[in-house]
């Protein structure tokens, strides 16, 4: 979740019109998602939230790249950005509540700490896609000794 969250935030770049209109724009889903929350997340439940906002991430992105470039597409995207803005903070909640009472301290910690790694790998994931997108999605699933005879 950590990285589709920061693939949203750093791919602002690529979307019309400029960096500055588009990430501000997109900015602008962190209050709604929040509101959003708060007024249905205690009745529907954080499954069946999470789901919704992970599914209406993933609509609107697969739109917005079926979708040329323009108005449209950024409009597609800041949609898929607040789905997965809803689905970061649900994400939050679970951290502290996942783990045991006794370690819920380390627990947090731990989550923590894989939050950050995540965050440390994401550009070089983002860097994969430009080289080939073949070796992005082989970086995942196949040992690299297995995939790098085929390159």
């Amino acid at each position: 979740m950590v990285w589709v969250f920061d693939g949203h935030v750093w791919n602002m770049k690529l979307l019309d019109p400029d960096v500055f209109t588009s990430f501000s724009l997109a900015s602008l889903t962190e209050l709604p998602a929040a509101v959003l929350l708060a007024l249905f997340l205690d009745r529907w439940g954080r499954r069946w939230m999470g789901f919704a906002s992970v599914f209406l991430c993933g609509i609107f992105s697969f739109v917005a790249i079926a979708t040329p470039s323009g108005s449209t597409m950024v409009a597609m995207a800041i949609i898929a950005r607040l789905g997965m803005n809803i689905a970061a903070n649900i994400g939050f909640q679970y951290a502290a509540e996942i783990p045991p009472t006794v370690m819920r301290a380390q627990g947090v910690s731990l989550i923590h700490i894989i939050g950050y790694i995540a965050h440390i790998l994401g550009p070089y994931i983002i860097y994969l896609i430009s080289e080939s997108k073949f070796l992005l999605t082989t970086s995942y699933f196949y040992d690299p000794k297995i995939t790098q005879p085929l390159f």
